[in-house]
């Protein structure tokens, strides 16, 4: 829903006063998606197979997984968010950098953004946190710097990766240069779903302040998320009167 369409127009001062608290507590929504390391994420991309062999990109390109067998597992972020963490097996080398694939539905993907450069520790599981923007459909893959750089790479039955050569300037759309059948690339991510509002109510209040604001989120209601809800709240809005049944409930302010 348009937050436009959440407003109706009346006393000028009591709009904008209604509106300010509105726009703390669905600010307050989105600064906590960011924030909170334990608001729920999805998991993306492999499920990392332990037996996995290093192997060599041979060239500096782009590699992503375009077919995951395993029941349950996340090809494509099946929400709009942020990627705040990705892992990888079998690394070696580097620096590398997680790239976001966005598939045109035409056999391309465009190249919507990337991370900063890591390099692993090891060879073994490496973690590393970001903040990278995603939508629902997009794909993951992985960036080297040198031809020599390597990516654990497991054989799957009924997975399959892709390479995009050269590594694609970010926002330009490229074709797949080759698909390797059989095997996957040790390569996740947790993507942060955005939150969503699917009600604000009521839709204007009294230019005295006062007047109790009810968000109800669609999800990512944990106890972190809320946290981070009640701290900027108490910054911008009267009061944070809390949270009862999933729903956010704000009173407005008179100055």
């Amino acid at each position: 829903m348009q937050q436009q369409q959440m407003f109706e127009r009346g006393d000028g001062h009591r709009s904008r006063r209604w509106a300010i608290a509105v726009l703390c507590a669905v600010g307050a929504l989105a600064l906590a998606m960011a924030g909170t390391a334990q608001a729920s994420v999805i998991q993306v991309g492999s499920v990392l197979p332990k037996e996995f062999t290093p192997t060599k990109f041979e060239r500096v390109q782009t590699l992503f997984n375009s077919a995951l067998p395993q029941s349950g597992v996340n090809l494509a972020s099946p929400a709009t968010g942020a990627v705040v963490r990705w892992r990888i097996q079998g690394a070696k080398g580097g620096p590398f950098r997680l790239r976001i694939l966005h598939p045109n539905g035409k056999g391309a993907y465009e190249a919507a953004g990337t991370s900063l450069p890591v390099t692993p520790a090891g060879e073994g599981l490496e973690t590393f946190s970001t903040n990278l923007k995603i939508q629902a459909g997009d794909l993951i893959g992985i960036d080297p710097s040198n031809d020599s750089d390597e990516i654990g790479v497991a054989v799957t039955s009924g997975a399959s990766y892709a390479s995009i050569f050269p590594t694609p300037f970010d926002g330009s759309i490229v074709a797949p240069s080759e698909t390797f059948s059989g095997k996957e690339i040790e390569l996740s991510a947790e993507v942060q779903p955005q939150p969503e509002i699917t009600s604000i109510a009521p839709a204007s209040g009294s230019v005295t302040g006062g007047t109790l604001v009810t968000i109800t989120p669609l999800r990512n209601n944990s106890a972190a998320l809320i946290a981070s809800a009640v701290w900027l709240c108490s910054r911008c809005c009267h009061h944070f009167d809390g949270m009862n049944s999933g729903k956010i409930t704000v009173s407005t302010s008179s100055s």
